[in-house]
């Protein structure tokens, strides 16, 4: 049965804890730990109504940097135990797949995004490096120069953003794909 993402509760969480972190929740901010911003999203999401999803009982839990972790969480596997978690709730390429392949999420224009929705950052070989949570959507009176109709605001960790404009980020990284969350969880 799908449930409702809420994302009111996703954007308030993402407020509360952008510039701080949750000890429910593993930090992969340092020690080779690649970053903390989709464990941040993930747990945007988590605030916002989905559910875990294992899909692999009984597993042995290891940290996502492990070898295999890929093979041996799943494709579609989404969880996270207070001390590791499923490759899909930290790594921000294999989220992005993921989000769009569990019916979670879709691919849209900047023009399209909502307050709960996702921005990433692809880096030069089309991989995802970053993962932003949209937290503002203001209409604009005339379009930017890029054709922008509205000023974004977003909040992540490993850069620590809080209500930082989207359009500096597109300015200084230049690849980013948008996400529109699906209300109906899956």
């Amino acid at each position: 049965m799908a449930s409702v993402y809420d994302r009111a509760k996703a954007v308030e969480y993402a407020l509360y804890w952008a510039i701080r972190r949750n000890a429910d929740f593993p930090d992969y901010s340092g020690a080779g730990g690649g970053g903390d911003c989709t464990n941040f999203v993930s747990q945007c999401m988590l605030a916002g109504g989905w559910t875990m999803n294992p899909q692999v009982p009984n597993l042995k839990r290891h940290h996502y940097t492990t070898a295999s972790s890929t093979s041996r969480h799943g494709s579609q596997n989404w969880w996270c135990d207070g001390y590791s978690s499923a490759v899909n709730w930290a790594v921000a390429d294999a989220f992005a797949k993921y989000l769009v392949n569990s019916g979670r999420g879709t691919v849209v224009t900047r023009n399209a995004l909502a307050r709960g929705d996702i921005a990433g950052v692809k880096g030069p070989d089309g991989r995802f490096l970053h993962l932003l949570l949209v937290t503002h959507v203001i209409a604009r009176n005339t379009p930017t120069a890029e054709g922008h109709r509205t000023n974004v605001y977003v909040a992540s960790h490993s850069r620590d953003y809080l209500l930082k404009d989207l359009h500096g980020i597109e300015m200084s990284y230049g690849n980013l794909e948008y996400w529109k969350v699906a209300t109906l969880i899956p």
